[in-house]
């Protein structure tokens, strides 16, 4: 923009031209990258900034970069600072999935070497579309059947490969067990 002054003063006249630029503010374009897992720290941000550079990056977290990775779940601000000290403040939320719980049910065998035991999980959080996993070997759904006196467990795992483990143990508590013998 050009701007002109004249002055008077008394008899004396004065004139005169200039220009002014204004500055360019930076401006920062912000991509994020969100959790995968519950309670896990991978979420990442990255800036790409315009403007009159060199740039600094203040983010409060151990990195103070355009880009960044290792991030918890959050809420963040980062502040941009040019060469001519003209500043940028990015708000941006690094989220998570809910973590993976799991509940069982459990029915006991009827007698110590019966094997007419189950359990059934309810399951929930993460991404779902879970693949299951018994074990010792019970099956791959969200229940498993003909089970005998033990521990079992449950491995989930959710559309993003989040896993999450969980344990039960059946048994007979009648106290009734199957006799088996010969008549005398």
């Amino acid at each position: 923009t050009v701007f002109s002054v004249t002055g008077f003063s008394n008899t004396c006249f004065s004139s005169t031209t200039f220009s002014l630029q204004a500055l360019q503010l930076p401006q920062s374009i912000l991509s994020t990258t969100n959790i995968n897992c519950n309670a896990q720290c991978t979420g990442a941000y990255s800036m790409t900034t315009l403007g009159n550079g060199p740039f600094s990056y203040t983010v409060g977290t151990n990195c103070n970069a355009a880009s960044c990775s290792s991030l918890c779940a959050g809420n963040y601000t980062a502040l941009v600072i040019d060469n001519n000290g003209c500043k940028e403040i990015k708000t941006f939320t690094i989220t998570q999935p809910s973590a993976i719980t799991a509940t069982i049910t459990a029915v006991n065998p009827t007698c110590g070497s019966c094997n007419n035991g189950s359990m059934t999980s309810v399951v929930s959080g993460g991404s779902p579309g879970y693949s299951y996993t018994w074990s010792p070997a019970a099956g791959n759904g969200p229940s498993a059947a003909f089970l005998t006196n033990g521990c079992y467990t449950l491995s989930l795992r959710d559309t993003r490969n989040c896993v999450f483990q969980t344990s039960k143990c059946i048994e007979n508590t009648t106290g009734i067990e199957e006799l088996s013998g010969k008549q005398i």
